[in-house]
């Protein structure tokens, strides 16, 4: 039915088409003066001050093609507009914008050459004259065109009007029985009207016909502590995948997971991101989800779909359907991978998980759609809005070049970066290292575990001399943070000493990439000494090379000045 529709709007509107060609040739008819030398016709046209056209063979093939290659462009983007909305976009996005542009520059071009081979060969009278002919006769065309679809209009909602009011006074006849009879019909096919959950969300459905009757999955857990859990996860990626990572780089993703939900891997293309991403997840017995973002994301739509009012049906995406499957799988780990994030603007898209993930974690949930009165949804849909389970981490990779946006500090706030810009040294794997099962409450434990290790926490005096240089930072530079950046640096901070990393190597870190970062592309006149009295504030405080990913920042940075 749906196709029927779209087809019969279609040809509806090259019909129309069709009948101002056809207008157009009458025009051309009424204008030629070879055709029309005397009588009523050539009177009126006099009469209009519409002057004929001694029109050869000529001009005659000029409007003829003219108008064929102009009904065939318009018919190639209606073509193309209905292709487009086949794939949820509109001719306004760049790749259907340039397929149309494309098409109607080409047939354009097509147009004006077959025009000029008719006119060969070619004078200068020859082409006055027809081009002459071709104005006049779409100028006529376009009055004649307008007029009788006017009259044609007038018909038509004459007769509409008459047959309306005909069957209005028939049931007016009707009596009461009937008239209760025709309630119940209606009532009835309200009801029918109403669409079932199985028809706007079959995916949904799917997924709830799947596990609503399965006990979510129990995982016997792989006793392992965090430092084991990196060295084992390293090795592992050499083992599979020839990747060679630095302790260190892992050590941050592993406590990243503990900062945030959110975990941007920026860097060089080819160092292992998107590998990385992936490979996080069959270590501990789960699938990555994985998604590669367009440029043309603009939305939210373009992530969790949007409820078509043509079809009456919710266009479901992958992404979605992850998201809804892991509400009832609240054991397992849930990796969904979006790669190359910042090929468009994640603080559009990506907003509202933004924004979201900022509350409690009982409160991770966004509406998908405004759900009619009286429809029963899929199970874990309540009132429109999905959930966004709190076992989900999403992770980003982004490539720094020409294709790309800058990330912003909205975003930056809230995730935890990690720059991959060394090719790291591959190393032999002496053993078999095999994957472990390792389940959410498990790993959650774990961080726990860290966190509430006094040890592994910052002491008063820690606190006081990062404040310092914070402080420092904020007079000299204007650059502060909240209450939002403080929490991530605590738990932060013990993880990845769990994960068998050094308080300086943690703070350097967070140093680095939730403050210091801010500092590049800034020119200004104050920033080289303020560098310069940054660097050895640091050295004074905690020694010479032990913020190693700081001195390398700020190293860079008075390169540029």
């Amino acid at each position: 039915m749906k196709m029927n529709l779209k087809k019969d709007k279609l040809s509806r509107s090259f019909l129309w088409c069709l009948f101002f060609g056809v207008c157009v040739l009458v025009s051309s008819c009424l204008l030629d003066a070879s055709l029309i030398n005397s009588g009523t016709i050539a009177n009126i046209l006099q009469s209009l001050h519409i002057p004929s056209v001694d029109a050869d063979y000529r001009g005659w093939l000029v409007v003829l093609f003219t108008t064929v290659l102009s009904l065939g462009n318009f018919y190639a983007i209606l073509l193309e507009r209905n292709l487009a909305k086949k794939q949820g976009k509109t001719l306004s996005d760049d790749r259907w914008f340039t397929i149309s542009l494309a098409t109607g520059l080409g047939l354009f071009i097509l147009m004006v050459q077959v025009d000029v081979l008719s006119l060969l060969p070619l004078t200068m009278d020859s082409f006055k004259n027809a081009m002459i002919f071709l104005g006049s006769s779409y100028l006529f065309g376009l009055f004649i065109f307008v007029a009788l679809s006017l009259v044609i209009l007038a018909i038509y909602y004459f007769l509409r009007k008459i047959i309306q009011d005909s069957i209005d006074k028939e049931l007016s006849l009707g009596n009461i029985a009937g008239n209760a009879d025709n309630e119940k019909i209606e009532e009835k096919g309200e009801e029918e009207a109403m669409q079932t959950k199985e028809e706007i969300f079959p995916g949904l459905c799917y997924v709830d016909s799947e596990f609503e009757n399965k006990k979510p999955l129990e995982i016997k857990n792989t006793e392992i502590s965090l430092k084991d859990f990196v060295s084992r996860f390293r090795l592992y990626l050499a083992q599979e995948e020839k990747l060679y990572f630095e302790e260190t780089i892992l050590r941050e993703f592993i406590a990243g997971m503990a900062s945030s939900h959110l975990i941007i891997l920026e860097g060089l293309s080819g160092t292992g991101k998107s590998s990385l991403a992936r490979h996080i997840s069959s270590f501990i017995g789960e699938q990555s989800y994985f998604e590669s973002v367009q440029a043309s994301w603009h939305d939210n739509t373009s992530i969790l779909g949007y409820y078509n009012d043509f079809s009456k049906r919710y266009k479901e995406t992958e992404f979605l359907k992850r998201l809804y499957e892991f509400t009832y799988r609240p054991n397992e780990v849930n990796i969904m991978v979006l790669d190359e994030v910042n090929i468009s603007r994640i603080e559009y898209y990506f907003a509202d998980f933004l924004s979201i993930l900022e509350y409690p974690a009982d409160l991770w949930k966004v509406k998908i759609m405004e759900l009619p009165f009286g429809f029963v949804p899929p199970h874990h849909l309540q009132n429109g809005f999905v959930r966004i389970p709190n076992n989900t981490w999403f992770i980003g990779t982004a490539n720094k070049d020409d294709s790309t946006y800058t990330i912003t500090d909205k975003v930056y706030d809230r995730a935890i970066s990690i720059s991959f810009n060394n090719i790291n040294t591959p190393f032999e794997v002496k053993e078999e290292i095999k994957p472990l099962n390792i389940s959410f409450d498990y790993l959650n434990g774990l961080f726990d575990e860290a966190k509430n290790n006094k040890a592994n926490q910052l002491s008063d005096k820690d606190i006081e001399t990062f404040q310092k240089i914070t402080n420092y930072i904020y007079e000299t530079f204007d650059i502060a943070f909240g209450n939002r950046v403080w929490n991530q640096i605590v738990t932060f901070v013990p993880v990845f000493i769990a994960c068998g990393g050094t308080k300086l190597e943690a703070l350097d870190f967070l140093l680095a990439r939730k403050y210091l970062y801010k500092l590049q592309g800034r020119y200004e006149s104050y920033i080289k000494p303020g560098v310069l009295n940054l660097q050895n504030m640091i050295r004074a405080s905690y020694g010479q090379n032990s913020f190693k990913q700081t001195d390398r920042l700020l190293n860079n940075i008075l390169r540029k000045l």
